[in-house]
């Protein structure tokens, strides 16, 4: 079993390069894909194999650059990783163990994401079969990109993960978490407010993000009729009202999003 890592960075700095030394010698390979839209002076490592975009063309793009160049390699599995996360163990070893309990199956394994504003997950069984998950950290079988196609890179960024699993979902193959495997996972900026006497942590994200999360999620819910997507579209919108600043900008981001689904405009999003 050959597995490669592939690791898109965006405006990166010392931090990120930092994260991907502390797991890059666990795999065969590892892969960048950098999805900068400014030059960084930050050298990154000669034994990486770079793909440098010279922009930002979005994080399924970018996946799908360090796939398609894996497909003419000996790699037969590749993790996705974000750059702010990194293992708290091997998680790589932990998957290799696991496979074994799937022979003649092609299954997704996904890491036990541990966020610094929420309460980490702690189960007593080693797997549990998920609806979906954040797509980074996850180990996919190089096959199911030929099974199923890559990364819808019309959604540009958000959302990129569910679409990706509901579609494998479709064709049986198996989400599986694996619980002992802690991926460290930042998906956005910290936050705490108070809240009918109770204080509650989130995670924001600039009007932009609301946009993409938004309009990907209602064209999902609309494409696959899929209850999943609308319950999720809807719950951004009340942590719009109950929860941010700067109501009105996300509002209209919101609403942009909901029309652009509605009438299926996709690819990068013109806020001008």
């Amino acid at each position: 079993m050959k597995c490669a890592v592939i690791v898109v960075l965006y405006n990166y700095n010392q931090s990120n390069l930092d994260n991907i030394a502390s797991y890059a010698p666990f795999f065969d390979q590892v892969v960048v894909v950098d999805n900068s839209d400014t030059p960084v002076a930050i050298p990154i490592p000669d034994d990486y194999h770079v793909i440098s975009l010279g922009k930002n063309y979005g994080i399924a793009y970018a996946l799908n650059c360090g796939i398609d160049y894996l497909k003419n390699t000996d790699i037969s599995y590749v993790v996705t990783m974000d750059q702010d996360s990194r293992f708290q163990n091997n998680i790589l070893d932990i998957y290799k163990e696991k496979l074994q309990q799937f022979p003649n199956q092609d299954v997704i394994l996904s890491p036990n994401y541990v966020v610094s504003y929420k309460r980490e997950e702690k189960s007593s069984k080693e797997l549990e079969e998920i609806y979906w998950s954040a797509q980074s950290g996850c180990l996919f079988p190089m096959e199911i990109f030929e099974q199923i196609g890559l990364f819808r890179d019309d959604f540009f960024i958000d959302v990129v993960d569910y679409e990706f699993f509901v579609r494998a979902r479709l064709e049986n193959i198996k989400i599986i978490k694996c619980n002992q495997a802690i991926l460290l996972h930042k998906p956005g900026e910290e936050r705490e407010k108070k809240l009918l006497s109770k204080s509650i942590k989130f995670a924001i994200h600039p009007p932009i993000r609301i946009y993409y999360q938004a309009r990907n999620l209602l064209w999902c819910a609309i494409h696959y009729k899929n209850y999943h997507f609308l319950k999720v579209y809807l719950k951004i919108f009340l942590k719009i009202i109950l929860l941010f600043d700067h109501r009105m900008q996300n509002i209209k981001a919101y609403h942009k999003a909901t029309k652009d689904a509605l009438y299926n405009n996709l690819g990068e999003g013109d806020f001008s």
